[in-house]
């Protein structure tokens, strides 16, 4: 009789000391030492509370039925209340596992209690639990036993009646469970251990979202590699281990080349899906104790950590850039890509990991002065070196702001007569006394992303004094060079239509000179449209540098163009090479089919003007008939008029 009256207060106890646990204890160990629960509440804390509510109103109910004055029946009278008779009643249906160890008999506690929640949760029946041990299951991962243990050993010296622990079980089919177990202690009135009541939820789930959201929050959600925020710890483990054990630690810093260009030619899911291949190619180059990273946009980053070989790192980087120079397939399409490496070393390049990312940063812009597609590692010369080109640029800038750049007009004559018909813009900028050469400048306003302002500063200029011009009555076409960044953009023809009613000048006496090798760039069907509705307006349309053979002359069809121009290494052998002046017949031949006219560029020589004349090119320019002039000398030297009814370039 003694024995159901404890058994019926064993749950609202147990509930009463879980809602104090809930309230008072959540996260602790039987240690007394806080759970590593990340900061976030415990998974199991409201399931706490809700057992806690079952107790609590289970130990009301109890209190009202002594309460009642109804004499007790007659001992005989009275139905037995057995421990399995209580467990039906109180636990079959609870939401969780529920497992009660029965000491009795001694250590190891045998399973006297297996709630159907237990069998779903573990797969093991009742029938097959009941009589065995945690231990004869292998319910326990091995690797939490160590935590099992230190609780058992807390309960036997009597330092705790209660517990929560979270950790690893295994199901009957071996599969690994995330759990949160409240245990409970019954004694006899020595405090020998009777029994223990254990509850068990199946937190799997959470701990799977949980270790999701910190995956995310340290991983690029695109590429699946380390983020910069892992990639800053790695870095600084990776020096700490450095320091201690006298290592050497490689940093690679790698950028794709015109990356944008493959956004705006192809879309931003090409763009993802490039991404996606180098970080696949990145993964599959390097060791496993390296640490691939992305940093943003198309920034890759590369640690090594142990290296005693700095020519296998170089080589390393040299495989790397072969290997994403190769051409990446997507649907259809045939994508041309490239990518430059700064390489840093600690502790030779940066004692830090902000000296090694500085150090790493300064070959990579180096790399891509010089021409891109290479790798570079780190030289103390190159600070000074990029000390000069970033105070270039910032001088660039300004002078762009404050409009101190020039323009200067080749003229362009129709042969045979040498009549000019158009003039090419050119830029100059003199800085501190001294000319610039656009060789030296444009690169720089491609690489720093200043050539776009400055193509709009020169279209609005040129058009501006071609407007001029024919106010004066000199209807004279002006030329001018857009770049492929600058054709990529997708307000190109209205930023050409606006330059064009600001200034007055009509569509015919503008023409845009287009490099051969936007004609063979992949991506020319992004911007071979608004080349379509430019012509269609009436604007002219060249390919300069025509000839040397970075366009497949298949690339021509379809593509709108009023003029060839033919390039200048070409027309400088014509005089002296029979095979380049066979090309430059070929050339000029194959564009008067086409209905189209040939400029030659560069003509420096009267035998090349001869031979040029002999072939049927139709208009020249060059330092042999004119250097490029000042607006105002181009006005003065009374140019014959390209009237209206020749709207057409001969």
């Amino acid at each position: 009789m003694l024995r159901g009256r404890l058994v019926n207060l064993i749950f609202p106890l147990a509930g009463l000391s879980f809602l104090a646990a809930a309230l008072l204890l959540p996260g602790m160990e039987p240690t007394g030492e806080p759970a590593d629960l990340d900061g976030a509440p415990p998974p199991y804390l409201f399931f706490y509370l809700a057992l806690g509510a079952v107790g609590l109103i289970s130990a009301l109910l109890m209190l009202h039925r002594s309460s009642t004055t109804a004499p007790p029946a007659p001992p005989m009278q009275q139905r037995p209340v057995t421990v399995g008779t209580a467990w039906d009643n109180h636990v079959a249906t609870l939401p969780l596992a529920v497992i009660q160890l029965d000491y009795r008999h001694g250590h190891p506690g045998r399973i006297a209690g297996w709630n159907r929640q237990a069998e779903q949760i573990f797969g093991w029946r009742a029938d097959e639990a009941n009589g065995r041990t945690l231990d004869e299951l292998e319910l326990i991962h091995e690797a939490d036993q160590s935590r099992r243990l230190a609780m058992y050993d807390a309960i036997r010296d009597q330092a705790v009646s209660s517990a929560q622990l979270t950790l690893r079980a295994r199901t009957r089919e071996r599969r690994i469970l995330h759990c949160a177990a409240h245990v409970s202690v019954a004694r006899h009135h020595d405090g020998s251990l009777d029994s223990i009541l254990i509850m068990v939820d199946d937190i799997s789930s959470q701990i799977a979202t949980q270790a999701e959201i910190t995956r995310l929050a340290h991983h690029d959600a695109l590429t699946g590699l380390p983020n910069r925020a892992l990639f800053g710890d790695r870095l600084r483990q990776a020096l700490s281990r450095a320091r201690r054990d006298g290592d050497k630690v490689a940093l690679m810093l790698i950028d794709l080349d015109d990356f944008k260009r493959v956004n705006d030619s192809h879309g931003h899911a090409c763009g993802d899906a490039l991404l996606q291949n180098v970080a696949r190619t990145l993964s599959g180059m390097v060791r496993e104790t390296d640490s691939p990273a992305r940093l943003g946009g198309d920034e890759f980053v590369l640690v090594q950590v142990g290296v005693t070989d700095l020519q296998a790192v170089e080589a390393l980087a040299a495989r790397l850039t072969d290997s994403l120079a190769r051409p990446f397939q997507w649907e259809d399409r045939r994508i041309e890509t490239s990518c430059s490496i700064g390489v840093a070393v600690f502790p030779d390049d940066g004692t830090s990991d902000e000296e090694l990312l500085r150090a790493a940063d300064v070959a990579l812009y180096q790399g891509k002065a010089a021409g891109r597609n290479r790798q570079m590692r780190y030289r103390r010369e190159m600070d000074e070196e990029l000390s000069r080109r970033r105070s270039m640029q910032a001088r660039l800038q300004q002078a762009l702001d404050q409009e101190r750049l020039q323009l200067v007009y080749q003229p362009i004559l129709a042969l045979p007569d040498l009549a000019p018909v158009a003039a090419e813009a050119l830029c100059r900028w003199h800085d501190r006394g001294q000319a610039i050469p656009p060789s030296t400048f444009v690169p720089l306003a491609e690489s720093c992303g200043l050539i776009r302002p400055l193509g709009r500063w020169v279209l609005r200029s040129a058009c501006q004094q071609a407007a001029g011009w024919a106010e004066q009555g000199l209807h004279l076409r002006v030329a001018v060079n857009l770049s492929i960044p600058e054709l990529l953009q997708p307000e190109l023809v209205p930023m050409i239509e606006a330059a064009l009613h600001e200034s007055r000048l009509p569509p015919y006496l503008l023409q845009i000179e287009i490099s051969e090798a936007a004609v063979g760039d992949p991506g020319r069907e992004a911007f071979i449209g608004n080349l379509h509705d430019l012509s269609a307006a009436g604007l002219g349309i060249a390919i300069n540098g025509f000839g040397a053979g970075r366009a497949p002359l298949a690339r021509l069809a379809g593509f709108p163009f009023d003029t060839i121009k033919l390039d200048g290494s070409l027309v400088g052998r014509i005089a002296q090479d029979a095979r380049a002046l066979a090309i430059a017949r070929a050339i000029v031949g194959m564009t008067h089919e086409l209905g189209r006219s040939v400029t030659a560029e560069r003509v420096e020589t009267e035998e090349q003007l001869a031979r040029l004349a002999e072939i049927g090119c139709d208009q020249v320019q060059g330092h042999l008939l004119s250097p490029p002039l000042a607006a105002a000398d181009v006005a003065g030297r009374r140019l014959p008029i390209l009237r209206p009814d020749r709207r057409s370039a001969p």
